[in-house]
């Protein structure tokens, strides 16, 4: 049963709860019938929690960058977690788009002591300059007019730009993105198995990030638009491994397509996590293929 669907604007939360509630009392028994336990934090939920605000509707990816799949979180979740690490895919998708000669980001700049909130536009080529324009609301006047001085000075400055994102919040966002993925296709089927509870403990923060993130998380090398923004392939029956390749899709003018390998059901817990690189360098060289917004590899 898929717990989401395809643009809520007239659609009811009580829709999502219903599915909701229906699939897990398929899973637990009748004892959890008229409930639903939020996929992220695992917390069980009534239907007053509809008129109390404690649930809400998910993007599984933030329509910031193309998102249009809907499931369901506690408001908690949503609020934290989703908006922690949306932010990080918003600024890659951003970074992406300035670095080919489109538009700006948003960015820190900071020059010697003093910390400058600006967007920053890269330079075109070699020969043309970047442009930083400071964010008045969000910098404190007094280190606007410290580099101010230091410029009309001539005196050499050392200026550091971050780029809007960071690398372990954006592998995170897009691993938050492909076992929500995951929920909505498969439901508490997948949220409730032991293999998906080291993809949950990254998300929630409930552990240190992995240093595996780095090899199961991968740019793909096409960047051609996708059926939907996400797609899952369990490679289960098709290559008798324990994984569901996704592929997520962000975009605000150009796109960026990126490989997420989670543990499918049948992966053996604990540290389901570790495995998963070597898998990755197994996957390496095979052919990505889809037909009719049906993914396979071979």
């Amino acid at each position: 049963m898929q717990i989401g669907q395809v643009g809520m604007t007239s659609r009811k939360l009580t829709d999502l709860f219903r599915a909701a509630a229906d699939d897990l009392a398929a899973v637990e028994g009748p004892e959890s019938r008229g409930r639903i336990r939020c996929p992220l934090c695992l917390r069980y939920f009534s239907r007053e929690a509809l008129s109390a605000g404690q649930l809400t509707r998910e993007h599984i990816l933030p329509r910031s960058v193309g998102g249009r799949l809907v499931t369901i979180t506690c408001k908690e979740c949503n609020n934290e977690h989703g908006s922690r690490l949306d932010s990080h895919l918003a600024g890659a998708a951003a970074a992406n788009d300035a670095s080919a000669g489109l538009g700006s980001f948003r960015s820190v700049a900071r020059i010697d002591d003093s910390r400058l909130a600006v967007n920053f536009t890269p330079a075109a080529d070699e020969d043309a300059a970047y442009e930083l324009a400071v964010i008045q609301k969000a910098t404190n006047p007094a280190d606007v007019e410290k580099v101010v001085e230091s410029l009309k000075e001539g005196s050499e400055i050392n200026l550091t730009i971050s780029f809007g994102y960071g690398e372990t919040s954006f592998h995170l966002g897009l691993l938050r993105a492909a076992y929500l993925f995951a929920f909505h296709r498969h439901g508490y089927t997948y949220a409730l198995a032991p293999a998906s509870a080291s993809v949950r403990c990254q998300i929630l923060g409930a552990e240190a990030p992995s240093p595996d993130l780095p090899g199961i998380i991968k740019k793909a090398q096409f960047n051609g638009r996708l059926p939907s923004p996400v797609m899952q392939c369990d490679l289960g029956p098709l290559l008798g491994l324990p994984v569901l390749l996704t592929i997520v899709q962000l975009r605000i003018q150009l796109v960026a397509n990126y490989f997420v390998l989670i543990p499918s059901v049948e992966a053996e817990p604990p540290g389901s996590l570790d495995r998963l690189p070597a898998i990755s360098r197994e996957l390496h060289g095979r052919h990505v293929t889809i037909s009719r917004g049906v993914m396979t590899v071979g």
